[in-house]
This record gives C-alpha cells, sequence and structure tokens, in this order.
C-alpha cells in the first residue's frame, strides 16, 4: 500500500476538534505524517505560535488529514498563507482556515399523531352515515307476465325430472305443428342404423382404421462389411501405423520412426481435412521391416498417451488414373 493518503478536500464539511483554540485544516498529508511531523513542519515553515498538531484517525488508522492550532487568529491566517501547498513528508499539503462546528439548535417535538380507527369501527360509521334506500318501483305489467312465464316453465321442467325419477311418463306437452314438420335428425337414424347392424361390421372397419394409418419404412440392410483378401500379398517395405493422435501429420509420423529408415509417411485424412487415426510408412527395405516390427513386440510405442499398433500391410494394385507421383504408392489395407 502507497504511504501517500489520498487528495483531502477543503474542510466546508470538516470540523476541528472542539476548543477555543485558533485552527487550520491540513489535508493531503501522507499516512506515515505524525503529530510531531506536522508541528515541526509548520514550525520550520515560518509559522508561528504553534499550540498543538492533531492527526485525525478512525480505528486507530490515519485518515490523511488534521488540525494546527495556534495562540491567535491572527496566527492562524498568517499560517494558512505561509503553508498552503508546501510539502509536508513529501506531499503538497492543503491549508486552509478551520471553520467551528454549527451549533444547531434542537428541533422542536413533533405533534402526536391521532389515534387510528380499527377497521370494524370504521366501516360500522361508514355505515350509519350512509343515505336510507330509495322504494323500488312497482313491476310493469309486461314484466310480471314474463316471471310468471318463467315459473310455468320451471313447474315443467320440475315435473319432467320427478316423473324420471318415479319410473311413470310425464304428460306429453302439445308441440307446435311448425316444428313437427322439420325433417327428422339425420344423426339419430345414423345413430339407429349403427346399433341395428350386426356386430361382424366392428372387424372390417377396425381392418380399415388400421390400413389408414402410416407405417414406418423399414430401414435399409446395412451393406456387407467388405472382407480381408487373405491370398493378397503383403507388403515388403510398408507398415500400417493405428492409433494415431490426431494431431499428427506426416512429418509428426515420420518423426516418431526417425530412429529408422523411413523413406515416406503420411496420414490418411478425409476430405475436410481430418485424420483418420491411422496411416502407413514406407521404410528402405524389407529387413528394414522386419526391424521395427521386432523392437515393437519387445516394448509398445507411446505417443501422447496412446499405444501405436503397427503391422505389416497388404499391397492392392491400384491404377495410377492420373500419374502423380504419389500413385506409385499402393494403397494399403490392414495385413
Amino acid at each position: 500500500m502507497s504511504d501517500a493518503a489520498p487528495a483531502t478536500p477543503a474542510p466546508a464539511t470538516v470540523a476541528p476538534p472542539q476548543d477555543n483554540s485558533p485552527k487550520v485544516f491540513v489535508g493531503n498529508l501522507a499516512f506515515s505524517t505524525t503529530e510531531a511531523d506536522l508541528a515541526a513542519a509548520f514550525t520550520a515553515g515560518g509559522a508561528a505560535q504553534v499550540l498543538k498538531a492533531t492527526i485525525i484517525r478512525r480505528n486507530g488508522r490515519p485518515q490523511g488529514y488534521g488540525f494546527v492550532a495556534f495562540e491567535t487568529e491572527s496566527a492562524a491566517q498568517d499560517a494558512v498563507k505561509v503553508m498552503n501547498l508546501k510539502e509536508v513528508g513529501g506531499r503538497p499539503v492543503n491549508v486552509d482556515f478551520a471553520r467551528p462546528r454549527e451549533v444547531r439548535e434542537p428541533r422542536e417535538p413533533r405533534a402526536p399523531r391521532e389515534p387510528r380507527v380499527p377497521a370494524s369501527e370504521g366501516a360500522d360509521a361508514a355505515a350509519s352515515e350512509k343515505k336510507p334506500r330509495k322504494a323500488r318501483k312497482p313491476k310493469k305489467a309486461a314484466d310480471t307476465e314474463e316471471s310468471a312465464d318463467n315459473a310455468a316453465r320451471i313447474d315443467a321442467v320440475a315435473t319432467d325430472d320427478a316423473a324420471i325419477v318415479s319410473g311413470t311418463d310425464a304428460p306429453k306437452k302439445k308441440r307446435n305443428k311448425k316444428r313437427s314438420a322439420k325433417k327428422p335428425n339425420e344423426s339419430a337414424a345414423v345413430a339407429a342404423e349403427n346399433a341395428t347392424a350386426p356386430a361382424d361390421s366392428a372387424a372390417p372397419a377396425a381392418s380399415s382404421a388400421a390400413a389408414t394409418t402410416p407405417q414406418p419404412k423399414p430401414r435399409a440392410p446395412r451393406p456387407p462389411k467388405k472382407q480381408r483378401n487373405p491370398d493378397a500379398p503383403q507388403s515388403k517395405t510398408t507398415l500400417f501405423v493405428a492409433n494415431l493422435p490426431f494431431k499428427v501429420d506426416n512429418d509428426a509420423l515420420k518423426r516418431i520412426f526417425s530412429e529408422y529408415n523411413v523413406t515416406k509417411a503420411y496420414v490418411v485424412r478425409l476430405r475436410n481435412g481430418r485424420s483418420k487415426g491411422f496411416g502407413f510408412i514406407e521404410v528402405a527395405d524389407e529387413a528394414e521391416q522386419s526391424k521395427i516390427l521386432k523392437d515393437l513386440d519387445e516394448a509398445s510405442l507411446n505417443v501422447d498417451g496412446r499405444d501405436l499398433s503397427v503391422r505389416v500391410a497388404v499391397a492392392l494394385d491400384v491404377a495410377a488414373a492420373d500419374g502423380a507421383a504419389d500413385a506409385a504408392v499402393p494403397a494399403t489395407v490392414v495385413a
């Protein structure tokens, strides 16, 4: 932590310690400055009649400002002119005349609040203050006839319900001729036909519903894997290397077998350029191939935590369609 204190604002809101001697405010003090250092700095700087120097602390830690008390007010004002922006403890200090703390008058006591009325009592009082309701007007003749008609309908429905519960037939009402002239309900006729149809008709309906349900298409069988030709000749100079880390490229594969006479190394890749995890190395002669196989039989070859699998490759006669130099290298499969 730096020994310097942050810049302290002017003493407009900072009150000096309570005593009657004139004081000046000193801000931007270093945390290492003590009362003795502050008093000595003011005395050496030309300020006279220094009585006491005080560093303001909070929880025992200096806050970066303090006060210097003088015998007279004129001495304090002279100190402000002399010591303002002078260096104390390696930092320029802000010196200003300290204002005495204002004595505030005590506030007047608040008036007591009115007691709250309980909700129930307030509701009763409000209900008592409501105006009386006006007398209702007599109903018209048309309204009376309509209510009588509704009552007759309700009685008729109640009579029908009672007849159903008791098992007796309710008296039939006369129907309007206009309503009876309407066509019979087609849905009722269809329901009657379905009820009279034989039970055997349910089976064809179920079969037709099953026929209309879309059935999932069967998956096409996978083509059988190509089997290795056991009669294919084995390569005398090419080795198949499997379980390669995906980051291994041609150069890295050749460096893995740098102890041997490897003429070419290549990693098989997908169309997007990503490694398939295996490749091939070509050696100078059959003796070098046998040496590699013998060494790997005695001790495994580990690359980035992967044990490489090295076997003799089987050469397939592949014609070089494009006449490139790499076409001379036969395509290979695992032996």
